[in-house]
């Protein structure tokens, strides 16, 4: 008797702690649901353990750095029944302990203006940690309210269609610059499941279009967000031809909504750096201050009222400097004012400065059809983290760059990571007096080479900013410029008025 009451006793002590275990989780809708789990310590629910094997932990990186966000961002790990959060601590990551099998991995948020695919990335009990990459959105800055008022693209980039109301769509006509296949991929989050993305594809030129489908499939889909994945086969017959598409969504949330949209080729962002020549440098480099309060002035001539042009005759080399100059009628030489060109800082005509405009995760700087890489000529030590992988976070930390290499390895290096892209020890030499962008004056300006002048051009024809009436500089909201072909180049220059730098 007296063992069956022991055994009775025992009984309800086991059940009384199954019941004050009793923990909650929120499932993949967000609802809180009792369910028999032990309930987390305050470390483990704020990311913390012990352990740190036991840990999921989730990096971001942008540019190929980490990136350590500067708003409150949580990563989330969601599988079909359940959610969990963990914030990002000072150093950038965001961990977590307890979790069991795989999951969907995104953000609460991201920082003003940049976006990453929230339908990549995994993790599951043999990869527990994942690395995020931010993109900038790239922003435009006319057009898109019609069929024949699109927004231009042609780089490899993410894009944001903002779209009001239910009725909204935004125009996009995009130009490929070389043979493939050419993507284009919405990135809506699926375990949201509240937004669906439309993309109505045309055909036809540019001057005459015409409706020809609508897609909703292709991409990441759940029950409701389905993803587009619109793709375009470019040989080189078609290189140049325009491709016109409407972005639109349907949403359970209700608006305004955004849809980012991705514009790859074949699968990626980048082409095979390794491909195209590495531009460095040939001019003997100076910085060059300007007489302080002196006034920076456009290089364009006045046509008629409201109406003004790039005249490439107006400037031209002068040969006991090096660098260009505008026309002295006087003289009957190129020994006016001295011309500079923006390159730590933006144009009138870009939203970005060159040194800082393939921060959108394109290929600006690669031109010529895709032969010629002007990266190192124009951001000079600033490429640290794209020639040896620089992610601050062990192992994909290239080692060479603990051992001092500057961030930059010659071929051979039996130290350097896969993903890390070597140069020839003759690149190298060359590499060490820098870029344009290491001698650039408090204005981010540097005088215009013969160097830098080609590049230009050659950055102005590739981005098509002249287009017969179309081109990004032609449309813009400033001034109403045209260039003849060969003075494209004038578009990124100034001159400060009466300065000639000359003795």
């Amino acid at each position: 008797m007296k063992n069956r009451f022991l055994t009775n006793i025992l009984i309800v002590l086991l059940l009384i702690c199954a019941l004050v275990s009793c923990g909650k989780y929120q499932d993949a809708l967000g609802k809180s649901t009792e369910t028999e789990t032990e309930k987390p310590s305050d470390d483990v629910a704020d990311g913390n353990t012990e352990s740190e094997d036991d840990n999921f932990s989730v990096t971001l990186i942008f540019d190929g750095d980490q990136y350590i966000p500067d708003i409150p961002i949580y990563a989330k790990w969601t599988d079909d029944k359940s959610y969990h959060e963990a914030a990002f601590d000072e150093t950038g990551v965001a961990k977590i302990s307890g979790l069991d099998g795989d999951y969907q991995v995104t953000l609460s948020d991201v920082p003003e203006g940049y976006t990453y695919n929230p339908n990549a990335y995994v993790a599951t009990n043999n990869s527990k940690n994942v690395t995020i990459e931010l993109y900038k959105c790239v922003k435009s800055r006319t057009g898109g309210g019609g069929l024949y008022n699109c927004i231009a693209i042609n780089k490899l980039s993410v894009y944001r269609a903002a779209l009001e109301n239910d009725k909204s769509q935004v125009f996009f006509e995009f130009t490929p610059s070389e043979s493939g296949t050419y993507s284009i991929e919405s990135w809506v989050n699926v375990t949201d499941n509240t937004v669906n993305p439309l993309i109505d594809v045309y055909t036809g030129s540019s001057a005459a279009k015409f409706f020809h489908k609508t897609l909703d499939e292709g991409g990441k889909s759940s029950t409701y967000t389905k993803n587009f994945k619109y793709e375009i086969n470019v040989d080189e017959r078609m290189i140049g031809n325009t491709y016109t598409f409407a972005i639109r969504a349907e949403s359970e949330k209700g608006f305004p909504v955004n849809v980012d949209f991705a514009v790859q080729l074949d699968g990626g962002f980048k082409i095979d750096w390794s491909t195209s020549v590495l531009m460095i440098p040939q001019a003997e480099l100076k910085s060059v201050q300007a007489p302080i309060g002196r006034k920076l002035v456009g290089p364009e001539i006045n046509l008629s009222p409201g109406k003004y042009r790039f005249d490439g005759t107006m400037y031209g080399l002068n040969e006991d400097d090096g660098y260009y100059h505008k026309y002295n009628e006087a003289t009957g030489k190129y020994d006016g004012e001295l011309l500079f060109a923006y390159i730590s800082s933006p144009c009138r005509f870009l939203d970005d400065a060159f040194t800082t405009i393939e921060y959108h995760g394109n290929k600006a700087l690669t031109v010529s059809n895709g032969t010629e890489n002007y990266k190192f000529f124009i951001e000079g030590s600033g490429t640290v983290g794209y020639f040896c992988v620089n992610i601050s976070q062990p192992p994909t930390k290239c080692p060479c760059i603990l051992n001092g290499c500057g961030g930059v390895c010659v071929d051979g290096c039996k130290e350097c990571m896969s993903e890390c892209n070597t140069v020839s020890q003759e690149e190298y030499d060359g590499m060490r007096r820098g870029g344009y962008a290491n001698y650039v004056n408090s204005d981010g300006l540097c005088p215009v080479t013969q160097e830098l002048k080609d590049f230009l051009q050659k950055y102005s024809v590739n981005q098509r900013l002249f287009n017969d009436g179309n081109g990004w500089v032609e449309n813009n909201d400033i001034i109403d410029v045209d260039a003849l072909e060969d003075d494209q180049w004038l578009f990124a220059c100034a001159y400060y008025e009466g300065f000639t730098n000359l003795p």
